[in-house]
This record gives structure tokens, C-alpha cells and sequence, in this order.
């Protein structure tokens, strides 16, 4: 770790979050990924649809992993007459230490050029 000036210090608290932002949204979209591709190999498929539906649309500084076709929610969440299989919250789930592990790294990275 450097040491600096408390001038050369708050320049760097200004430049940070921007520095950091872009290292967040690197590590976000790659964990989208993951996530997409396990609720793909998780979601229950008849016609393969609901599983070629899957999607990822990346923005700033959030992912959002999704579906299209209008009965996903149904099937993710359950009806009165049918069994909830959420397959997207079990990928989110089996992948949660990697979503944690992506972030840390990112910031820690961030962190480290200092």
C-alpha cells in the first residue's frame, strides 16, 4: 500500500467509486452469466422454450437475468394447481459464492492499485 498526502488521499476518494464502479459492473455481468447459464441447465423443459428464453440484459451497474416467454413465472413460482420450481433462485443459490467471491475480488483488485 502506498502512502499518501491527505491532498493525494482525497483525490483518490473522488476518483474511487468511478474506478470502482466499472470493476463492480465487470463483476456483475460475469456472475449474470453464471446465473443465466445454471438456471438454463436447472429450468424444467417440455417444449424448451421457457429455457431458450433466457436472457441477460447488463446495465450499469445491474444484471437482470430473465425470461420472456409468459408463463415463466408460473412455472418459477407455482400456481394453486401446480408445483413451484424455481429454478432461477436455486442458480442464484448454488452459485451464491461466486456472486460474493466476484464482488470482493473486483473491489479488492480496485483496492489494490492504490
Amino acid at each position: 500500500m502506498k502512502v499518501m498526502t491527505p491532498k493525494q488521499f482525497s483525490l483518490w476518494m473522488r476518483k474511487f467509486p468511478k474506478e470502482a464502479e466499472g470493476a463492480m459492473g465487470n463483476a456483475i455481468e460475469s456472475v449474470a452469466v453464471v446465473i443465466e447459464a445454471e438456471s438454463k441447465m436447472r429450468s424444467p423443459v417440455a417444449t424448451g422454450a421457457l429455457r431458450n428464453s433466457l436472457t441477460t440484459d447488463n446495465k450499469k451497474m445491474q444484471a437482470i437475468v430473465r425470461t420472456d416467454v409468459n408463463y415463466g413465472l408460473y412455472v418459477h413460482e407455482g400456481t394453486k394447481y401446480m408445483q413451484d420450481r424455481p429454478f432461477m433462485a436455486d442458480a442464484v443459490e448454488q452459485e451464491g459464492r461466486k456472486i460474493d467471491l466476484a464482488i470482493s475480488n473486483a473491489l479488492d483488485k480496485e483496492l489494490r492499485k492504490l
